[in-house]
């Protein structure tokens, strides 16, 4: 009878012992799959960081294309309103 119980003592040890390995070999998977998912965001981030600084730099370069265009059609303009003044007063000149 004492050795029933030792050797049902040992069996619950045993199955316990190798339960807990069996959980220490899956948090270990699960702390590799962790890190490899912290890694992964991390390097989604420094992307995103990059495409967010491309994009910026577009933008900001649109808005200054943009004020370019409206500079040279200010000139444009102001050629054109000089031109017809002086077209103007030569038409003038060549009548009198």
């Amino acid at each position: 009878m004492g050795t029933t119980i030792v050797i049902t003592l040992l069996i619950i040890a045993v199955a316990s012992l190798v339960l807990n390995v069996y959980q220490y070999a899956e948090g270990r998977a699960k702390k590799k799959e962790i890190e490899k998912i912290v890694i992964d965001a991390t390097r989604v981030e420094e992307k995103l960081a990059e495409l967010q600084k491309t994009y910026d730099n577009e933008v900001l370069h649109k808005k200054w294309a943009i004020g370019r265009i409206k500079d040279q059609q200010a000139v444009i303009d102001q050629l054109k309103s000089n031109k017809s003044k002086y077209h103007g007063k030569r038409k003038e000149a060549d009548n009198a």
